[in-house]
Order: C-alpha cells, then structure tokens, then sequence
C-alpha cells in the first residue's frame, strides 16, 4: 500500500493534472482509500449486549439525578445556584429514563427469538439515534450538577468541583471514542 502523506493541497494538484502519470493515478487511489471511513459492521448480538449495559448505566444514573431533583425540591433554599443544579438535575433524570426506554426497545428487537424477525440494524435507528443523544445530553448535565455543587459552600470548592466536572466529561468522551494510533 503506498501512503505518502498527501493533503488536500497535493489530492488537488493530482486532480488538476489532467495529463498526469500513472503513479498519480496510483497515488490518487490509495490516498481516497487511506481517506475513506468505513462503517464497522455491528451484530444484532452485540447491539442486544450494549443495550442491556445501557439500560444498567442509565438507570443507576437516573435514580441518582432523581434523588438530588428530590433533595433539592425539598429543600427550603431558592436562590439562582440551587435552580440551576435543579434544572441540570431534573434535565440529566429525563434523558437517562429516555435512553432507558431507547434502549429496552432496542434490547426488546434484538433479543434472538423476540417479538421481531428478520431484524436489521436499520429497524432500530430511530431508538438508537434517541438513546445515545439523550445519554450524552443525560452525561452533560450531570457533570454541570457536579461542577455547579460545590459553588453552594464557597468558592475554592466551587473550583474545585467545576475542575473535577470538566475533568470528568472529558475522560468519559475520550474513552467513548475510538482513537487509532
């Protein structure tokens, strides 16, 4: 496989030169090889597991967002930082129980034997589109309830709390996706 290390600037040169070689034309199509994402094939299998791991993340994080949704709604402070740990709270329980629910349908089509046959990946977009996005969305919230908390007690464990959130969302992303050496 010839990997040169063409940009941009050098695909366009081939591509002008219309008179060009046949080692350009080779250049050419190992460049759009090296360049073209491919999607990984995932079976029925393998969705059914990772929806049933979903469904255990989502939940746990679910009732911990509704528990803190239901201190703070009890509680007798009403000020900007309190509603706003409120809403990230509230915010953060309503899309970990949607990717709950996302995911119970997608475990529910995939299940060998279930109410589905013939089941492709395609059948279970809609749910799998919904799942993942509330489940980031659910992700993001929940680290602006930890970086927002600790601006409750002072402001050096307000800091400290914001760095820990941030910290804590980037190392989640990072490790939910895929990075090639």
């Amino acid at each position: 496989m010839l990997n040169f290390g063409l940009n941009q600037r050098s695909l366009q040169v081939i591509k002008e030169d219309v008179y060009g070689t046949q080692i350009k034309q080779e250049i050419y199509t190992e460049f759009i090889k090296l360049n073209t994402k491919t999607e990984m094939e995932i079976t029925l299998e393998y969705w059914n597991e990772l929806a049933k791991q979903t469904i255990l993340i989502s939940s746990l994080l679910s009732g911990f967002s509704i528990t803190v949704t239901a201190n703070l709604l009890v509680s007798e402070k009403n000020n900007k930082l309190f509603n706003r740990i409120l809403k990230s709270a509230t915010l953060a329980a309503g899309c970990f129980l949607v990717s709950v629910f996302a995911m119970i349908q997608i475990a529910m089509m995939t299940t060998s034997g279930g109410y589905l046959e013939n089941v492709t990946a395609n059948d279970f977009y809609v749910p799998k589109v919904i799942g993942v996005t509330t489940f980031m969305i659910g992700l993001l919230s929940l680290s602006v309830m930890i970086s927002l908390s600790g601006w409750t007690k002072s402001k050096k464990v307000g800091i400290y709390t914001t760095v820990i959130g941030i910290l804590t969302l980037l190392l989640i992303f990072i490790t939910m996706t895929r990075i090639s050496r």
